[in-house]
């Protein structure tokens, strides 16, 4: 993972079209993710323009600066409830 020099286009009305049906702000995400895996990583980081990541795409891990798994994750918890729910039949 990598941090990308983008900023993410949330915050004051100036940042991105908000009104408008389409704006498009998730191309920046794209294009983001497109080059990371290009550079030999998974995905980037896009900040917020007072530099704090305010989601990322795969916000279902977090970690402390000495990299512990804080949180499971909310993905995994879904796969193991899926995977509980398969393997039971009902009468």
């Amino acid at each position: 993972m990598i941090s990308e020099p983008r900023r993410r286009p949330y915050g004051p009305p100036e940042y991105a079209p908000v009104k408008s049906k389409a704006a498009g702000n998730y191309m920046i995400g794209t294009v983001s993710k497109n080059e990371a895996l290009r550079a030999g990583f998974d995905d980037a980081l896009l900040l917020d323009d007072r530099g704090n990541l305010p989601v990322s795409r795969i916000d279902d891990h977090y970690y402390d600066l000495g990299g512990n798994d804080l949180l499971r994750g909310i993905i995994t918890g879904y796969r193991q409830l899926i995977e509980a729910a398969g393997s039971t039949r009902e009468p």
